[in-house]
């Protein structure tokens, strides 16, 4: 028996509507052209979110895990293949 394989993707935080908000939009226009990421705050403001647990979007492979000298704390690389074509994640 063939099994269908199925995916799924979540939202990197859970009760974004009414925690979260969208601090940069995907496609906003910036001075450098155009936003490529969707930038998420707790609506409490501040650094209020700092700690908050993240979740990965889909299943995926981590590619690279660095801390930035500028404070913005750990990036997490994240490589998900699907139907929709290969998504990189950075968190």
């Amino acid at each position: 028996m063939d099994q269908k394989e199925t995916y799924t993707m979540r939202f990197p935080v859970d009760q974004f509507d009414s925690l979260w908000y969208s601090a940069q939009a995907f496609g906003a226009k910036t001075a450098y052209g155009f936003h490529d990421g969707e930038d998420i705050n707790l609506k409490t403001g501040g650094d209020s979110d700092l700690g908050q647990p993240l979740f990965c979007i889909a299943d995926g492979e981590v590619t690279s895990v660095h801390d930035h000298a500028t404070g913005f704390g750990k990036h997490i690389h994240i490589r998900h293949d699907g139907p929709w074509g290969t998504v990189w994640c950075h968190y």
